[in-house]
């Protein structure tokens, strides 16, 4: 492939908002699938954390204001042509690009956010390629708020991930990339005569500028339709882990309705000891059922909160 050939436009890019808990959890969960190329991963604590520091957020605007998005899941694809230039199933080589394309992804956001800790934010995302499809592409899980490099005291101010400025960046550096591993290959004297060979052989097909044009807009639709099928697949994908999650969050919700209600109860010392045993046991065996790990977790988190409630020992006397 000639590096002329080569655009910015080429390397795609999308911007997915993550909107609940259990949405950003299943998320975290399928960009860590099997064949992946997993730099970094987010734990339950930082989930926890995201989660937390989102809700304390949207307590502190002013009523009827729009909510934020808890997350956001950026996907860069590598050019169509540069598929077959590369070896994806090099981890070492890959593991390389991907660190590239994220320093060039950071600068975007801290020349788009000056207050923003780059290191923080470097440290609080999940960074996983992916070569289950024609396209080799990298998923980043982050957080929609990130913390600032204020020296006095932690804050944090949300990031909008899809803005232009950053977004072309990114391309950018992957642009940089291809162009760059491009350049470093040694051409063969072998390679050398077999493109001369060809060249020769379709000398009499591709002579005139209007074949050459019409040869290479055939290899455009045909890239185009290969694209279009990745992104169905993906679309699928996506649709599938949302059905997910809308169902866990029905979930959550459930529980953490059943979680609220008790304490209510507990702190106004509206219920005795009996009953609030009995329904502690209630929501215990429905933390049980629950079975994606993180959320469970998450949960049996809130129940021990309840558990450890000073008012439960006064109930028992």
């Amino acid at each position: 492939m000639e590096i002329k050939n080569l655009k910015t436009r080429d390397v795609f890019f999308q911007s997915e908002r993550i909107k609940g808990m259990t949405h950003l959890g299943t998320y975290n969960q399928y960009v860590q699938k099997e064949d992946a190329l997993v730099i970094q991963t987010l734990s339950t604590k930082q989930l926890t954390d995201i989660a937390n520091r989102h809700r304390q957020h949207e307590l502190k605007k002013k009523k009827g204001g729009k909510p934020s998005f808890l997350a956001r899941n950026l996907i860069f694809s590598l050019p169509s042509p540069m598929e077959r230039e590369i070896d994806r199933d090099n981890d070492k080589q890959m593991r390389a690009m991907v660190e590239y394309i994220i320093d060039g992804f950071l600068q975007g956001v801290k020349k788009s956010n000056s207050k923003v800790d780059i290191k923080w934010l470097r440290k609080n995302m999940t960074i996983s390629l992916h070569r289950d499809t024609m396209h080799t592409h990298c998923h980043l899980v982050l957080p929609s708020l990130v913390q600032t490099d204020s020296i006095l005291r932690k804050e944090f101010v949300l990031v909008d991930y899809a803005k232009r400025s950053i977004s072309y960046k990114t391309r950018r550096t992957i642009y940089n990339w291809c162009k760059r591993h491009l350049l470093s290959q040694e051409v063969t004297e072998e390679q050398f005569i077999e493109l001369a060979k060809k060249e020769k052989a379709n000398g009499k097909k591709l002579a005139s500028w209007k074949k050459r044009k019409e040869a290479l807009v055939q290899s455009l639709a045909k890239t185009e339709q290969a694209r279009k099928r990745v992104n169905k697949i993906a679309s699928e994908a996506i649709k599938s882990a949302q059905r997910l999650a809308d169902e866990n969050e029905k979930w959550i919700k459930k529980v953490s309705n059943a979680i609220d209600r008790l304490s209510k109860k507990v702190e106004d010392m509206s219920i005795d000891h009996t009953a609030a045993q009995k329904e502690l046991d209630r929501i215990n065996t429905m933390v049980a059922k629950t079975k994606e790990a993180d959320i469970k977790a998450f949960m049996q988190n809130e129940l021990n909160t309840l558990k450890n409630n000073p008012n439960l020992d006064k109930m028992r006397r």
